[in-house]
């Protein structure tokens, strides 16, 4: 009886091991479409929660790229749309939601000195194309783009790498107004180089992002430390920029799972590099397969495609040759990498650019898609990940103080794998390599873990944002926690203590003291409320008394913070010796009762004209367990709150004019 186990457990072993990781996908437009590919970006463009893909194409003398929508994860669908009717010589993309409005925008870049493209995602599956600045007008020679939020100030920056004409990079300051300012005078912009990727990446984790560019022609790489506001140092005399390689693609993660970023550089016609990060600006170089693999080598990527809890690294080859090979290198552990030959996706051939990770099945396991170009003729590549008996957690990120996207964001995320606590670690990035960009939903492979111990966020804005115990095998979505960043205290005071107006048509101007020094926004909003008189107050915090009748008697005087804490200050001020004629100020009103609730909740705003709002509900960490989409009934809104647990949580309210976040308590 024995014996025949053991023939059995052989034959499941036999099987297990036989079993391809990857099907190539044979069906629709997606991959039966002759092009020139060049950069390929997994994105949600219409927050189904379904990864679409943006696909650019850079024949010489233009053609138009595609953008592919994800049908449920069982097919994609060719957008028609301004973005696929562009036909130019296009080369990478970088996609994030620039102007934070809950829509994933899309920048695209060209060659032969041919204006770069930025498209606003406007929701309901359309973009507009931008026409105006300078960051669509300025020409060059641009080989891809990354979004990054240099100064932490909520919006995404943007940084174009260019290998021709004065070969100078460029940087866009996001104004926040639609408005992008160029950048001239650090040496991010100035220097002049033949640069081929770009990357944002908080490399010495010091909570701002730094600057990588690869260069090729043998020329060495660039590192810039980010020392706030825009000011960065060009680090010199280190391995990873002193090597004089001719460098196409730089990949940024931490393969060995020790906390820090490590380097993968692709290099062209020479051997590719693994850099571990050693910290105090120090990295080692690692030996593995690349090191005899000399290719001719473009895009690169990480991601734990078989979910074992560490990242391994697929890396695109072209251009010197036709029918050439991409390889799949598997992260063994403890620096060590196996070269996979026999399977998709390393056995197709062809030309091949940009490479991009992301779950469009939503399985829980990271397919592929890849770029080619062969002859401008040639049909892209995309894999499906059949999954394995390893799990997994997705998360998916808004930023609140932080930019919408959460660029930049870490997540950590710590389990026991195989006998061992494990702590992996993820920063959000608009470009995970040449020409590529993975999902933005963060993706944790777990082997065998059946449960997570704790997933730890690190928001731009400085906000650390704390899970424990969260089930495996899950896709969640996490709201920036912004509780510990926020005002907290608002006293409202007179000018030289003043709490009356006596002269006709008199003013007093009104001053706010925020506390604590250190929250995220220390500016707020004034407001005038009706006791016995109305009042209005400008900009600058001056209360002014109307000159009219009804402007005789008592008004509150609010300071309400700006950071989305609902915490305000307030004063009631006396004005006297008005005249008797005029027109009452209109005002706005805002009441949420019963609070604390049982289980019916009325919100009552009949002075903002509001027919219809969406509704969220999040717990205190971030997580959202409550949408709706509603219209008011005389000027309320009532929510049923009785499947909700007893405890604290933020409601937010908005629509497309107004959004208002506030505390509500179930008991």
């Amino acid at each position: 009886m024995k014996k025949y186990t053991y023939i059995i457990a052989l034959l499941i072993l036999c099987l297990n091991t036989n079993a391809q990781q990857f099907s190539r996908v044979t069906t629709g437009d997606i991959v039966n479409t002759p092009s020139g590919s060049r950069s390929c970006n997994f994105i949600d463009i219409n927050n189904d929660d379904f990864l679409d893909i943006l696909i650019t194409n850079g024949t010489t003398g233009g053609e138009n790229n595609m953008l592919y929508i994800n049908n449920n994860g069982e097919s994609f669908s060719l957008l028609s749309d301004t973005i696929t009717n562009d036909n130019s010589p296009s080369d990478g993309a970088a996609c994030a939601d620039y102007d934070n409005d809950g829509n994933t925008d899309i920048f695209i870049v060209n060659w032969y000195n041919i204006n770069n493209l930025l498209y606003n995602n406007t929701g309901n599956v359309s973009f507009t194309k931008i026409d105006t600045g300078l960051i669509v007008n300025g020409g060059g020679y641009s080989e891809t783009a990354a979004w990054g939020d240099a100064d932490n100030d909520g919006f995404v920056d943007l940084y174009i790498s260019n290998s021709a004409g004065n070969k100078k990079n460029i940087l866009y300051r996001n104004t926040g107004t639609g408005y992008f300012e160029k950048i001239t005078d650090i040496s991010p912009a100035t220097d002049s180089y033949f640069s081929r990727s770009v990357n944002w990446i908080d490399y010495d984790n010091d909570g701002d992002q730094d600057l990588f560019v690869s260069n090729e022609n043998n020329q060495n790489n660039n590192l810039y430390r980010n020392d706030g506001n825009f000011e960065f140092t060009k680090l010199i005399g280190i391995n990873i920029v002193s090597d004089n390689y001719n460098s196409i693609s730089s990949s940024w993660a931490d393969y060995d799972n020790d906390g820090d970023f490590d380097l993968f550089i692709s290099n062209y016609q020479q051997h590719n590099q693994l850099f571990r990060n050693d910290n105090n600006d120090t990295f080692t170089e690692i030996s593995g397969p690349w090191n005899t693999d000399i290719g001719c080598s473009f895009g690169s990527t990480f991601g734990d495609y078989d979910n074992d809890g560490d990242l391994d690294i697929f890396i695109t080859n072209a251009y010197c040759s036709d029918d050439l090979n991409n390889y799949l290198y598997r992260n063994d552990g403890n620096d060590n990498f196996s070269k996979v030959e026999d399977e998709f996706p390393a056995t197709d051939l062809g030309n091949s650019f940009g490479c991009a990770w992301g779950d469009y099945d939503n399985n829980g396991f990271l397919d592929l898609v890849v770029a080619n170009w062969q002859n401008e003729t040639q049909n892209n590549y995309l894999y499906k990940n059949n999954g394995n008996a390893n799990n997994w957690c997705k998360i998916k990120l808004e930023g609140l103080i932080t930019n919408k996207s959460a660029i930049g964001t870490k997540v950590k995320c710590k389990a026991t794998i195989d006998g061992n606590s494990v702590w992996q670690t993820r920063e959000l990035s608009s470009q995970s390599g040449y020409c590529s960009q993975n999902s933005l939903v963060v993706h944790f492979g777990l082997g065998d873990a059946s449960t997570i111990d704790s997933i730890q966020i690190l928001w731009n804005s400085g906000a650390i944002q704390n899970l424990s115990d969260i089930e495996i095998n899950q896709f969640i979505t996490v709201v920036e926690d912004i509780s510990s960043i926020l005002v907290g205290e608002i006293e409202v005071s007179g000018e030289d203590g003043k709490t009356t107006i006596e002269e006709f048509q008199g003013s007093l101007q009104m001053i706010a003291s925020v506390l604590p020094d250190y929250a995220a926004d220390t500016s707020v909003s004034w407001s005038v409320e009706e006791v016995t008189a109305t009042a209005y107050i400008s900009e600058t915090g001056l209360l002014q008394a109307t000159g009219t009748a009804d402007g005789n008697g008592l008004v509150r005087v609010i300071a309400m913070a700006n950071d989305g804490s609902e915490v305000y200050g307030s004063l009631e001020i006396t004005i006297t010796n008005q005249d008797f004629t005029g027109i009452k100020e209109n005002y706005t009103d805002y009441i949420i009762y019963p609070n604390p609730t049982k289980g019916l909740l009325t919100i009552k705003a009949p002075k903002l004209d509001v027919n219809s709002a969406i509704i969220n509900i999040f717990t205190l960490y971030g997580i959202k367990v409550y949408e709706v989409s509603t219209k008011s009934i005389s000027g309320e809104f009532r929510l049923d709150l009785n499947f909700l647990k007893d405890g604290i949580y933020i409601l937010r309210i908005s629509n497309t004019v107004f959004e208002e976040y506030m505390r509500i308590v179930k008991i």
